[in-house]
């Protein structure tokens, strides 16, 4: 059986969360291959999709990075790529990969309407794509498409952080997001939790700096995702706030089940979801209960293994090897 090589979108936290992808059927580049570019073929990258230089045709360019994609995937079945990795919107790199027969998909990581694919005015490229990866069922009526469940790499994020940070809780509940619509839902549950005693970090970015306040909350400070990772590990809790339109959980649910932490979520439906704990885990609204959610932070936190499976990145490797 052929190989499928999947590229990311080299944001830090797509490195990590897919890591363990890698196996004896699929190869993740977190890089479009840089790592096995020559030095030529690195800098045509850079300048074919520098946002410097966007625009500008660098046609010799084009020629000499396809050449190398085209060698370098010629014992490949497929390939499958991360939305917002720029070559998912570049047609002449489609093109190649369906004049060379292998077969094209792409992993959505957001709502439809927050991809890049969308944000590029790309929507008529899906008909070039064999499979669609969706990470939401909303937004996506008259494609056909399936939803990727839960996935996660529990195995290395558990043997990076849990140990080396295991009870070290500085924190009982952490937040890190963008600030999005969901601004007076952030300061609105910040300050009721630390109304009850509880030692909070929130970091709320790509908010305009004339809207904060100095009331204990952190702006506009990116972090790396292992660092968001380190501060995860040493808090009790991890909150969840959705953004609209929005109607599954996100990674801060993976990574509350991965490193055993209680999660809060403002997510309504959850209890009907696959990885919900009704001990563990608690929604945001008007019937929530401060004091079974602060006993909870004072208790031992274990999912058990039905859920680690409901998560694992077995599931993204399944849909990602099936051609149906």
């Amino acid at each position: 059986m052929k190989k499928m090589i999947v590229m990311g979108n080299r944001s830090s936290w797509c490195g990590m969360v897919y890591a363990d992808l890698n196996d004896d059927n699929i190869i993740f580049y977190n890089d479009s291959c840089l790592s096995k570019m020559s030095p030529l073929c690195k800098i045509s990258y850079r300048l074919l999709y520098s946002q410097r230089f966007s625009g500008l045709n660098f046609l010799p360019l084009k020629k000499i990075l396809l050449r190398f994609y085209k060698k370098q995937f010629a014992d490949y079945s497929g390939i499958i790529l991360f939305d917002w990795n720029p070559l998912s919107i570049d047609e002449s790199f489609i093109a190649l990969i369906k004049d060379m027969g292998l077969f094209l998909g792409i992993i959505f990581t957001n709502i439809f309407e927050k991809t890049g694919i969308v944000a590029h005015n790309k929507v008529k490229l899906l008909d070039a794509y064999d499979k669609l990866i969706f990470f939401d069922d909303c937004d996506v009526q008259g494609y056909d498409h399936v939803v990727c469940d839960y996935t996660y790499s529990i195995e290395s994020v558990r043997k990076r952080y849990m140990s080396k940070y295991n009870g070290e809780d500085d924190y009982d509940v952490f937040f890190i997001g963008k600030v999005k619509e969901r601004y007076d839902k952030i300061l609105e549950i910040y300050n009721f939790l630390k109304n009850n005693g509880l030692k909070c970090l929130f970091i709320v970015n790509d908010i305009d700096p004339k809207e904060t306040n100095d009331n204990g909350i952190i702006f506009n400070k990116n972090l790396s995702y292992e660092d968001v990772l380190k501060y995860s590990s040493r808090s009790k809790c991890i909150l969840e706030l959705l953004q609209e339109k929005a109607t599954k959980s996100t990674l801060r649910a993976l990574e509350a089940i991965t490193l055993n932490k209680i999660f809060l979520t403002n997510n309504e439906k959850i209890s009907s979801d696959s990885i919900y704990d009704g001990e563990h885990m608690f929604v945001y609204n008007d019937e929530f209960d401060i004091v079974a959610f602060k006993k909870a932070l004072n208790g031992k936190v274990f999912y058990d293994d039905k859920i680690l499976k409901t998560i694992s990145i077995n599931n993204l490797k399944r849909i990602i090897l099936c051609r149906e």
